[in-house]
């Protein structure tokens, strides 16, 4: 199976300019809450400063758990599509076959995904189903827009 690898996300780039920014917040803060609420400013205190080495390792986390995150999506819709290929007959696994080869644009599962919905037919179930969700719902507004004695904006069936 041709498929493109995920690339890895850079570890957190710590410039002198973030941590500057990262230090200065707790001040930055209350003056912007001292702003909004002037009735206020003498009772709001300013937070605590800011561990920058605490701070970094927190950024830190928060990237690769979002990294995470996006492996396991990318990993669920694969495994997705691959259980729709295989559930596919041996005609359609050839054409999806012959299709994924034949393929020019990117290598990823949504492609991938596709290809196995086009051959399959769920496309166009989706298709069908898309288009009888939006009659219906230019009918209900048709009739509600008779009901109130308003013309609809546009052509509506």
């Amino acid at each position: 199976m041709r498929f493109a690898k995920t690339e890895r996300y850079e570890p957190l780039n710590w410039t002198g300019r973030k941590k500057k920014m990262a230090a200065s917040r707790p001040a930055r803060d209350l003056a912007k809450a001292r702003a909004a609420l002037p009735l206020l400013a003498d009772q709001l205190e300013a937070a605590p400063p800011v561990d920058l080495d605490a701070e970094a390792e927190r950024r830190q986390a928060r990237l690769d758990a979002a990294e995470h995150r996006m492996r396991e999506l990318t990993a669920k819709h694969w495994r997705n599509a691959r259980r729709q290929y295989f559930a596919a007959t041996p005609a359609q696994r050839d054409a999806i076959r012959a299709a994924w080869a034949a393929w020019r644009g990117p290598s990823t599962a949504r492609y991938f995904q596709y290809l196995v919905d086009v051959e399959t037919g769920v496309m166009e179930q989706r298709s069908e189903r898309m288009r009888r969700r939006e009659a219906e719902l230019r009918r209900a507004i048709a009739e509600q827009a008779g009901r109130q004695g308003t013309l609809p904006i546009g052509d509506v069936l």
